[in-house]
């Protein structure tokens, strides 16, 4: 059961529970948080926990051609660990970032890494639907991922709500496939 709810426990009926915080860094539902541990695969890729893939996916947002050795270093340095903190740190070191590209790609690629995750993680995804209809807040990340987190996790908890399937009925879901490893060219390529 997910623990340190802000306001409310889940052991109350969903429509009591008003504001839950996500937030690993103090261990607030961190297992909702992009810095859960929560391995899933996308191609051949696999992956340990939201943070790292989408560290990883930043390498597809870089400027220029001269980039092509730093990227793979960077991507196999985020790939070879288990940690979204260090991942999160080792994405830093991509150069020259396309920000205008990364920063209109970067919440589309963050919700479809969540829903791949919670869809290949079945007990987390559980913990996510059983905070129904809760406002979720990401409180202490004072950068655009202090509103913008929550409200891609709630989208994902929407979406993945309604898609469950029932006993022998095929989720038209699994036919989902992301292309969030995918390079992404900018229009100035």
């Amino acid at each position: 059961e997910v623990q340190n709810l802000t306001q409310k426990t889940l052991s109350q009926p969903a429509s009591e529970v008003e504001v839950i915080n996500i937030y690993a860094g103090t261990n607030e539902n961190a297992e909702l948080s992009n810095f859960a541990e929560r391995p899933f695969k996308i191609g051949d890729i696999q992956f340990t926990n939201v943070e790292q893939a989408f560290q990883y996916n930043k390498g597809f947002h870089l400027e220029g051609f001269a980039v092509d050795n730093n990227k793979q270093k960077i991507q196999e340095s985020i790939l070879s660990t288990n940690s979204a903190a260090t991942a999160k740190k080792l994405g830093r070191k991509y150069s020259p970032l396309n920000i205008k590209s990364w920063e209109q790609a970067s919440s589309g690629v963050m919700k479809e890494l969540l829903l791949e995750s919670f869809k290949q993680n079945p007990n987390a995804l559980n913990k996510l639907l059983a905070t129904g209809n809760a406002t979720l807040t990401h409180t202490q990340d004072k950068s655009k991922w202090g509103k913008l987190f929550p409200k891609v996790l709630m989208k994902v908890r929407s979406e993945l709500g309604v898609t469950q399937p029932t006993s022998g009925v095929r989720d038209k879901r699994d036919d989902f496939s992301p292309v969030v490893v995918n390079p992404v060219s900018s229009p100035d390529d």
